[in-house]
C-alpha cells in the first residue's frame, strides 16, 4: 500500500542553484523547499540532466531568485494526499521527470536543487536496473515526443492504441509500404528525436525500434531522398532541432509558411504546456494555462510508463560529468551540451552538495570557449619581405603546422596599412548605419553576381534552430559587364559619398586580395609545390569580400549564433575583427573544445576552407568556427574569401576523379546555406 511522509519531516531550507539574471547564476544554501501541494511528490534529487533550453532561457527570459532546472531523478521522500491516492506511487520509488525551473510563477521549484515537487502524474517509476543518472534523460524528452507527436501533430493514434500493438497477444504483420503514412522527425539523435521515433515506431507495431530510415540532412539530396523514400506522402514532420503538418521546438522562419502554404500547416510548441499552467516567459515563449495538456501527458506517462516496464523503451545516451553540480555549474556546465555531441544527453550527480561553494562570477549561457589554448600567431614579413631564405623558410613551416593541426592562424606582418583597416571599418559603419529599407534595395538575392545586401536571418546553416543574426554586404572583383554565370560582374554600391564608402572599402579589397594570394602560394610552397602553381587555377579568380555587422548580444534570440557553426567552402579566408570585439570561436578537434579568438589590432586571422582540404589531401584543414557576440554593443568583422577560377578543379591531383569545379562547388553552398525565395535559380540558370 503506498505510505506518505509528513511535509514537516522535511528540511525548510535546501541547497540549490537559482538564477540571479541574464546569463547569471548563484548557489544558495537557504532556499526554500517546494511547497507540497496534494497533487505533488517531494523528490529527493540525486541527478539532473542537463538541456539546451537550460541555457537559453536563462539567457532570454530569466527569473532572478527562482531556482533553475527542469530534468531530475531521484527518490519519493513525501506525497500530497491526491497524489497518494492515485495508487501507485510511495515514498521509497525511484522516479525521474520534468519540472518547469525558472518558473517566475513558482520560483522555489526547480531540478538544481536538493529536494524537487514534481507533479505525480507525470512521474515515471524508474525500473530497478536502471541508474538515476540515465533515468534524468527521459523528463524533457519524453513530454516533447509525446505533446508533439500526439496533440501537435495529431497523429491518427492513441495511448490506448499504442499499448494495445505492443502487446504480445496482438502482434500484426506490418502494413506494406504503400499502405502507411510518413512520420518525418528532424534531429533524431537528440534526446526529443530518440523518443519520438521510439514512440513512433511502437505505433506501427514495429518489433524491433529505432528509425525506419535515417537521411542525413547535410547531403545535398536529402529533401529529394526523403520524397523518393515516402513516394512524396510525407504526411508530418516534427522538428527535434529547433527547433501533412509541421511542428517545430521552436519559432519557425517566415519562409516555412510562405513557401508551402497550400500544403503545410506548420506550428511550434513548448513541453511546459504540459503542466497545464500558464508559462509566465517573455516574449513569443509565453503560452497560457492549457489544462488538456496536463490530461494528456498523465495519459502520455502512463502509456510510457507501460512500456518501460515492458522493457519497449530505452534511455538515451548519457555522459556523466565527474564532480559535483556546483563545481560543474562554475566552470559553465549548463554551457556544455553546447560542446557535446547532441547524440549525448549530460547528466551529473547531485551527490555532492557538501562540497557546494558560492559562485563568484556570472555565468553566460554561450561562454564556453576556451583561453587556455590560442592559435599559433606568424610574423609573414620574413615571407613578403624576406632578409634571407631562412626567412622564408621559417614561415611557409610555421604556416604548414598552424593549418596541418587548426586550419587557422593569426597573421601579423601581412603589409596590410592599419590606416587602411580603420578606413574599412568607417565605411562599413556607414553603410550599415544606412535605413533599413535602403539597404534591402541593394538585396543580394535580386542581383545575379550576389553582390549587395544581406539581412539579418538570410543565413540558414544545417543543425542551427535560428538563423544568422548577422547583417552582411557584399563586394568582389570589379567588372563592367556581368559574365556567365555571374560570378564577374559590376558591384553594387550604396548611396553614399565616394569616401564614405566605395574610396576606402575599394582600397582595403586591393590590399587583402594581394595578401590572400600570398598566403595561397605559402601553402603550395608548405606542400612542396612552387608557387606557381598559383596561375594553374588562378587566372581570373573569384575573390569575393563580406563586411559584417553582428548586433548586441542582448539583441539575438536564445539560441541565435551571430553565425552558426560551418566551414567556409573554398580556399583561403582573411579575416579581419575589430579590435576589442571577441567573438569569433574555432572547433579544435583533438580537445573537442572551442578556441575563443581574440580581436586585435591589426592582427588577421587566416584559415582553409573546404576545397583546400580536399585539394591536399586532407593535410590541411577546414575547421568549424562560429561568432557570437556576447558584448552590449555591435561588432563589425570583415572576411575576403580567395577561392580561384569559375572553372578550376585540383590542380594538384589532375587524376582526381572528382572533377567538380570551384564555381559548381560555389553554386551548390550558396543555394544550401540561404533563405531563398522560390524560381531563385532561374536568375543565374539563365546565363550558364
Amino acid at each position: 500500500m503506498p505510505s506518505a511522509s509528513s511535509r514537516s519531516s522535511l528540511p525548510q531550507q535546501q541547497t540549490a542553484i537559482v538564477a540571479q539574471g541574464s546569463g547569471q547564476l548563484a548557489i544558495r544554501h537557504d532556499a526554500p523547499v517546494p511547497f507540497m501541494s496534494s497533487d505533488m511528490a517531494i523528490v529527493k534529487t540525486e541527478a539532473v540532466a542537463v538541456n539546451p533550453v537550460d541555457a537559453k532561457m536563462l539567457d532570454y527570459s530569466p527569473a532572478p531568485g527562482a531556482i533553475h532546472g527542469y530534468d531530475f531523478a531521484g527518490t519519493i521522500v513525501a506525497l500530497g494526499a491526491d497524489a497518494l491516492a492515485l495508487g501507485h506511487l510511495a515514498v521509497g520509488d525511484r522516479v525521474a521527470g520534468l519540472v518547469h525551473g525558472m518558473n517566475k510563477l513558482q520560483p522555489n521549484n526547480g531540478a538544481f536543487a536538493e529536494y524537487v515537487g514534481a507533479s505525480a502524474d507525470l512521474l515515471l517509476k524508474v525500473p530497478d536496473h536502471m541508474r538515476f543518472e540515465e533515468a534524468a534523460s527521459f523528463g524533457t524528452g519524453v513530454a516533447t515526443a509525446c505533446l508533439g507527436l500526439f496533440s501537435e501533430l495529431r497523429v491518427p493514434a492513441s495511448f490506448d492504441q499504442l499499448l494495445e500493438h505492443c502487446s504480445v497477444a496482438n502482434k500484426q504483420a506490418e502494413p506494406a509500404i504503400e499502405e502507411r503514412e510518413f512520420i518525418l522527425i528532424a534531429g533524431g539523435s537528440t534526446a526529443t528525436g530518440t523518443r519520438a521515433i521510439q514512440l513512433a515506431k511502437l505505433f506501427d507495431l514495429a518489433l524491433r525500434f529505432g528509425a525506419e530510415k535515417a537521411f542525413d540532412y547535410h547531403s545535398p539530396t536529402c529533401a529529394a531522398d526523403i520524397r523518393a523514400y515516402t513516394r512524396n506522402e510525407l504526411a508530418y514532420a516534427l522538428d527535434c532541432r529547433a527547433g501533412g503538418r509541421y511542428v517545430s521546438l521552436e519559432p519557425f522562419r517566415e519562409t516555412v509558411t510562405q513557401t508551402r502554404s497550400l500544403t503545410i500547416e506548420p506550428s511550434w510548441m513548448m513541453a511546459l504546456t504540459i503542466f497545464g499552467n500558464e508559462v509566465a516567459l517573455d516574449g513569443d515563449y509565453a503560452r497560457d494555462a492549457r489544462p488538456q495538456d496536463r490530461q494528456l501527458g498523465a495519459q502520455a506517462t502512463a502509456a510510457v510508463q507501460a512500456l518501460l516496464d515492458r522493457g519497449l523503451i530505452d534511455t538515451h545516451p548519457v555522459k556523466v560529468m565527474s564532480g559535483g553540480v556546483a563545481e560543474n555549474t562554475s566552470h559553465s556546465s549548463l554551457s556544455f551540451t553546447q560542446r557535446h555531441p547532441k547524440h549525448l544527453k549530460l547528466v551529473l550527480s547531485f551527490n555532492l552538495f557538501d562540497r557546494f561553494e558560492q559562485i563568484s562570477s556570472s555565468l553566460n549561457p554561450f561562454d564556453m570557449a576556451s583561453a587556455e589554448t590560442t592559435l599559433p600567431t606568424i610574423d609573414l614579413s620574413g615571407y613578403i619581405n624576406p632578409k634571407s631564405s631562412e626567412d622564408k623558410a621559417q614561415v611557409i613551416t610555421q604556416v604548414r603546422e598552424a593549418c596541418e593541426q587548426y586550419g587557422f592562424f593569426q597573421a601579423i606582418g601581412h603589409g596590410v596599412p592599419v590606416s587602411a583597416q580603420q578606413g574599412l571599418f568607417r565605411g562599413i559603419d556607414n553603410l550599415f548605419n544606412m535605413p533599413k529599407e535602403d539597404k534591402m534595395k541593394l538585396s543580394f538575392l535580386n542581383n545575379i553576381c550576389r553582390r549587395g545586401y544581406e539581412a539579418s536571418g538570410d543565413t540558414v546553416r544545417d543543425g542551427d534552430a535560428l538563423p544568422d543574426s548577422k547583417e552582411a554586404y557584399f563586394i568582389g572583383y570589379e567588372n563592367p559587364v556581368v559574365e556567365p554565370p555571374g560570378f564577374h560582374g559590376p558591384n553594387v554600391w550604396p548611396d553614399l559619398p565616394e569616401a564614405d564608402f566605395r574610396a576606402p572599402v575599394w582600397a582595403y579589397y586591393e590590399k587583402t586580395k594581394t595578401l590572400g594570394a600570398t598566403i595561397w602560394e605559402i601553402l603550395l610552397e608548405g606542400l612542396g609545390y612552387s608557387p606557381t602553381v598559383l596561375k594553374a587555377f588562378a587566372k581570373k579568380p573569384m575573390v569575393p569580400m563580406k563586411m559584417i555587422r553582428y548586433p548586441p548580444g542582448n539583441a539575438t534570440k536564445p539560441g541565435q549564433f551571430g553565425i552558426g557553426a560551418h566551414t567556409d567552402f573554398g580556399g583561403v579566408t582573411v579575416l579581419l575583427q575589430q579590435p576589442g570585439k571577441e567573438g569569433l570561436q574555432v572547433w579544435d578537434e583533438k580537445k573537442e573544445d572551442w578556441l575563443a579568438v581574440p580581436a586585435l589590432e591589426d592582427v588577421y586571422v587566416i584559415n582553409c576552407g573546404n576545397m583546400i582540404q580536399t585539394w591536399s589531401g586532407g593535410r590541411y584543414k577546414s575547421a568549424k568556427h562560429r561568432v557570437i557576440n556576447q558584448g552590449d554593443s555591435e561588432r563589425l568583422s570583415c572576411a575576403t574569401f580567395w577561392h580561384g577560377d569559375f572553372d578550376a578543379t585540383n590542380p594538384l591531383d589532375p587524376e582526381d576523379p572528382d572533377k567538380a569545379t570551384v564555381g559548381q562547388l560555389l553554386f551548390k553552398r550558396f543555394d544550401k546555406q540561404f533563405s531563398l525565395p522560390p524560381g531563385w535559380n532561374a536568375k543565374t540558370t539563365e546565363v550558364h
